[in-house]
């Protein structure tokens, strides 16, 4: 959802003053506790779906900045407006997710010196980290569900696996490393699963996708993600998917989310101080905000751009058998559909697109029906584009729904 003076996201005096026509806005640039803003000269800031990016120019005509060195700085671009005659105070801004200076340059033009910085944003960052995590180490009087694994607190080259749930002891038990063999353990029942891997690990259906994600962005990062709070879209809380971390030599950050965000309808908002937002758009939600072209908060230039679904039928093929097999006896394929039929019907009057995928690991039709349903969510979400222009609006975030009402060429 948009920024709101309820959330406490935005204050109503920079609201208010925004809708005032001919406000020039502030942007603040205060990098390594340093305020730029007074030296601001241009700014552009891109802010998408998996990659912001900006290059800001500084004045440097008196050389003060030729020996500074921001490289590797993170920081946030502040927004807003001077909201003293609304009631606010000097200058209201709201700020935009974590940027990280990547290089800095000088320019010299006729009549100009200028300090130049290109920042990136946090799905950048997220791509540079890897994630190495090893097997989960044992902790003691802790709560194990079934098929989550562990390891030795003195590494012993065998991971193992619970085969009945419950609550670890107070002491480390003695394990017992022959193969397959049972360590009891509190009230949990360890097996011997083979020899360690390190720097992998496999989630066996113990987690939910939040849940995963939670371990990523908390846990590997040290960043925040934010309570779901309601927000929900039926797979997100509730499916525990098996999840291989470092199937592949040391994934980063940003391609395991990648996996998990594909599980789902919804997508990762960034936010500012590294805080992370599950979003769930739907076409039944009410708008975020409304632009008009004869009142506030005005548009300049709107241009509207449906695309045809291709595919517009997805086939999820399951169940896959754990020997790599397909349709066995013990594991038959199970096939989740989601179509689209006002789509086919539009593309000559009948024509489906199919386009298939995998997902061994799903062992329910549910499961099945809902990975299929949220792919073709997915893609029918960027079906429709658009461009709209207009004077800035700090309320507004990435993902956000907007209403464009146009009373141009009415007569």
């Amino acid at each position: 959802m948009a920024r709101t003076p309820g959330a406490g996201t935005i204050s109503q005096p920079l609201i208010d003053t925004q809708n005032v026509s001919g406000r020039v806005p502030f942007i603040r640039i205060t990098i390594n506790s340093i305020n730029y803003s007074a030296r601001l000269m241009y700014i552009e800031h891109h802010e998408e779906a998996y990659r912001d990016r900006a290059i800001i120019g500084l004045n440097n005509r008196d050389n003060a900045l030729d020996e500074l060195d921001v490289d590797g700085k993170s920081f946030q671009i502040g927004y807003g407006y001077d909201t003293t005659d609304q009631g606010g105070g000097t200058q209201d801004i709201v700020e935009t997710a974590t940027l990280w200076v990547k290089s800095h340059q000088i320019i010299s033009v006729q009549g100009e010196r200028i300090y130049q910085i290109y920042a990136e944003g946090m799905w950048m960052y997220l791509r540079e980290r890897k994630v190495i995590a090893g097997i989960n180490i044992w902790q003691a009087s802790r709560v194990y569900p079934l098929g989550e694994t562990t390891g030795a607190t003195t590494p012993n080259g065998h991971k193992f696996i619970v085969t009945t749930a419950g609550t670890s002891g107070g002491t480390e038990p003695d394990w017992d490393v022959s193969s397959e063999a049972t360590t009891v353990d509190g009230s949990v029942t360890w097996t011997e699963n083979g020899l360690a891997t390190p720097y992998s690990n496999t989630f066996n259906r113990t987690h939910t996708v939040y849940g995963l994600m939670e371990l990523i962005i908390e846990g590997a990062l040290g960043w925040t993600l934010e309570a779901l709070g309601g927000v929900d879209d039926g797979i997100i809380d509730t499916f525990t998917p098996v999840f291989d971390i470092n199937r592949l030599p040391f994934e980063n950050a940003a391609a395991l989310l990648y996996r998990l965000i594909w599980m789902t309808k919804g997508y990762l908002r960034m936010k500012d101080s590294t805080t992370v937002q599950f979003v769930f758009p739907q076409t039944s939600d009410e708008a975020d905000q409304n632009y008009f072209s004869d009142r506030p908060h005005w548009f300049t230039e709107y241009t509207e751009k449906t695309i045809l679904l291709i595919p517009n039928s997805i086939i999820v093929l399951c169940n896959q058998d754990p020997n790599g097999q397909w349709g066995t006896d013990a594991f038959p394929i199970i096939v989740g559909t989601a179509s689209d039929a006002v789509q086919i019907a539009k593309y000559d009057s009948g024509n489906e697109v199919i386009q298939i995928f995998y997902a061994g690991n799903i062992r329910t039709q549910v499961e099945a029906d809902q990975r299929a349903a949220a792919i073709i969510t997915r893609m029918k979400s960027e079906i429709l584009g658009g461009r709209l222009v207009i004077p800035h609006d700090a309320r507004v975030e990435l993902y956000d729904k907007v209403r464009v009402k146009d009373t141009r060429g009415v007569a």
